[in-house]
């Protein structure tokens, strides 16, 4: 249920984005709209959506998962993925340049690649 239902609050956090940044919405339809046209519905077509890329990767690092507590030796078994401090690396404006601004286009950008 925890899979589900984070990547349900996952999705929900960049529609609140979305809704929030409105300017957003233009070049992200622009840019599905082209690739779209272009390439179809396809993995590859996925794979040039880089402002939509972006954009989510933003909201993620803006509304990750809250913290968790683990107790001192505390056995985590082979197979488990965990995540360690993401918020204070994803508000850290020597890693992102006004970490606590929205840039939807933040990762495009670090790319190098401005369209």
């Amino acid at each position: 249920m925890s899979f589900w239902s984070s990547r349900v609050q996952s999705l929900t956090q960049a529609l609140y984005h979305l809704a929030a940044n409105s300017e957003c919405i233009k070049p992200l339809r622009e840019e599905i709209e082209r690739v779209v046209s272009q390439e179809g519905w396809t993995k590859l077509a996925m794979g040039e959506l880089l402002k939509l890329d972006s954009f989510l990767k933003e909201s993620q690092r803006l509304s990750g998962l809250g913290p968790q507590t683990v107790h001192v030796f505390t056995r985590i078994p082979a197979g488990i993925t965990i995540t360690i401090a993401a918020l204070p690396t994803h508000m850290d404006d020597g890693i992102y340049p006004n970490a606590k601004e929205v840039d939807a286009f933040r990762f495009v950008n670090m790319k190098g690649d401005n369209s």
